[in-house]
């Protein structure tokens, strides 16, 4: 409910901030606050956290939840910030880059591992999820909604992030499982 999920921060017109709490599942409460960098220190960000643990709280009178959030590596001020909240990392993600000229040559693979493009009828769709099941099984966040959930979102050639190209696809084996 936006009206009492979402708020967002003005100085005069202008937005200076937003945040918004969710349920995510039936142990999560997530939030989402941002700030414009032109906003940032004047408290704005902990105007935004407050009113999202507030909601947080009302959210989890059901029973105990976790509340979860993110922050991007760029905003060197958020851990701070986050931190004087009590909020404590859990995990890091991590974007890398390397220049098309600087990758290493192909090294030789572990005995019996194998590397194969993803086409259809290659490998069986139900090892595939469940292999991404397994690898991501400690993951918070979305609850898993099913293997026919998936491969909807993950073929889904429009869209905006990671859109579906199967020559980017590949699987690896051992000793023929995924």
């Amino acid at each position: 409910d936006p009206a009492t999920d979402s708020r967002l921060a003005l100085t005069g017109g202008e937005i200076v901030g937003l945040a918004r709490v969710w349920e995510a599942s039936t142990e999560e409460v997530r939030l989402y606050a941002r700030t414009h960098p032109q906003a940032i220190g004047c408290g704005v960000g902990t105007a935004l956290l407050a009113f999202c643990e507030r909601r947080a709280r009302e959210l989890s009178r059901a029973g105990r939840r976790e509340l979860t959030t993110t922050s991007w590596a760029a905003d060197d001020r958020a851990p701070d910030l986050l931190a004087a909240r009590d909020l404590s990392p859990v995990r890091h993600f991590l974007k890398m880059r390397i220049a098309a000229s600087a990758i290493p040559p192909r090294g030789a693979l572990p005995t019996g591992i194998r590397v194969t493009p993803f086409a259809g009828g290659t490998v069986a769709e139900d090892a595939l999820y469940r292999a991404w099941r397994s690898a991501f099984a400690g993951h918070w966040g979305r609850p898993d909604q099913g293997a026919k959930a998936f491969w909807e979102e993950r073929r889904n050639p429009e869209r905006d992030v990671f859109p579906f190209d199967p020559a980017l696809w590949f699987v690896v084996s051992r000793h023929g499982e995924v």
